[in-house]
């Protein structure tokens, strides 16, 4: 239940940057709207999991090790669509910061390469090697802290996201 107010509180900051790259954009959406598609990639995978976890919870006992085989390849196919997701989000914002300067250019350079760290983390979709998933965690843990970063970047500066 926290998880799907959680996403969409997400969807709420997801339109505040939708605007802002619109604006950045000069009122083209082309990206903005890419980068809003990844956040609701993302917050669907994200709720997608929780429920398949709710209802793991409730029947743990029947699960099994054929079941814990299904739930942990079920867990990896949701984990990287969320990272599929953040990473149309992360590339869409890098795109229009380098191209109209709406963040620091640091920052548009390391959104690129945790874009390309998502984009690797994201192969757990067909690969389950144990490196992929420790790359995938570490560009999750990553993709938390842009957020968090470009968050603060609309709080000093809220005239980026309202009319």
């Amino acid at each position: 239940m926290l998880t799907a107010l959680a996403m969409a509180t997400a969807l709420v900051w997801a339109a505040g940057l939708f605007r802002a790259l619109r604006r950045a954009e000069g009122g083209t959406p082309g990206l903005a709207l890419a980068a809003f598609g990844g956040v609701v990639l993302a917050a669907a995978s994200t709720v997608t999991w929780a429920l398949i976890e709710g209802t793991m919870a409730t029947r743990f006992n029947d699960l099994g090790p054929a079941g814990a085989r299904v739930l942990w390849t079920m867990f990896l196919l949701n984990f990287g669509a969320m990272l599929v997701g953040l990473l149309v989000v992360i590339g869409a914002t890098a795109i229009v910061c380098l191209r109209a300067h709406l963040f620091p250019r640091w920052f548009a350079v390391a959104s690129t390469v945790l874009a390309l760290a998502s984009a690797a983390g994201a192969c757990t979709i067909g690969y389950t090697a144990p490196g992929i998933q420790v790359v995938a965690a570490i560009a999750a843990i990553l993709d938390g802290v842009w957020i968090l970063m470009v968050s603060i970047y609309f709080w000093r500066d809220p005239a980026l996201t309202v009319p």
